[in-house]
C-alpha cells in the first residue's frame, strides 16, 4: 500500500470513472453504428422497390396517354364518317 493524500486519491478515481465513461460510449458508439448498418441495408431495399414503382408509374403514364391519343383517332374517324354521311343524304 502507499499512503495517499485524498486529494490524490479523488483524482486517481476520477481518472478511473472517466475511463468507465469513455468505455461505455465506446459500446454505445458500437451499437449505433451497428443500426445505422442496419437502416442501410433497409434504405437500399426501399430505393429498389421505390425506383420499380417509379417505373410501373412512369409505363402506365405512358400507356395512358398512347390510349388517349387512339382515343382521339377513333373519335375523329367517326366524326369524319358521320359527316361524310350527312353530305352524302343531301
Amino acid at each position: 500500500m502507499i499512503p495517499v493524500s485524498p486529494n490524490t486519491f479523488y483524482a486517481y478515481l476520477q481518472v478511473i470513472c472517466l475511463g468507465l465513461k469513455g468505455l461505455e460510449i465506446e459500446e454505445n458508439a458500437k451499437d449505433i453504428l451497428k443500426n445505422l448498418s442496419s437502416l442501410s441495408l433497409e434504405i437500399d431495399r426501399f430505393r429498389e422497390d421505390f425506383n420499380i414503382l417509379g417505373a410501373h408509374l412512369s409505363n402506365a403514364g405512358t400507356k395512358y396517354h398512347d390510349a388517349q391519343r387512339r382515343i382521339e383517332r377513333i373519335a375523329q374517324r367517326i366524326a369524319d364518317i358521320q359527316e361524310t354521311k350527312k353530305i352524302e343524304a343531301k
